[in-house]
């Protein structure tokens, strides 16, 4: 029968009730944040001096961790190094999360 489902069992919950855990979505849009960086602005080199046991290839590729994350969010020095643009996507950045 070509219209029913391979169906084994049936999902404990609903899929419309289900939530992307918030720090994969956290780590997702750092990661785009910081790739979209220029590689030789203040910004970037100040994350790169923040975290100095981090290689410079896991910031080119903006990974990072959940305490990383949290360290640069609660640095009110961070924001001081941007550029205009640079500045306004931190601070949607900031209200995601």
């Amino acid at each position: 029968m070509p219209d029913e489902k391979n169906v084994q069992a049936h999902p404990l919950v609903e899929r419309f009730k289900i939530i992307l855990p918030p720090l994969h979505s956290k780590l997702g849009i750092m990661k785009q944040f910081v790739k979209a960086l220029n590689k030789d602005s203040e910004c970037f080199k100040y994350i790169c001096s923040t975290f100095p046991g981090s290689t410079i290839e896991k910031s080119k590729a903006g990974i990072f961790d959940g305490p990383q994350i949290r360290t640069l969010l609660n640095d009110c020095d961070f924001p001081n190094s941007m550029n205009e643009k640079e500045s306004c996507a931190w601070s949607a950045f900031v209200e995601t999360v």
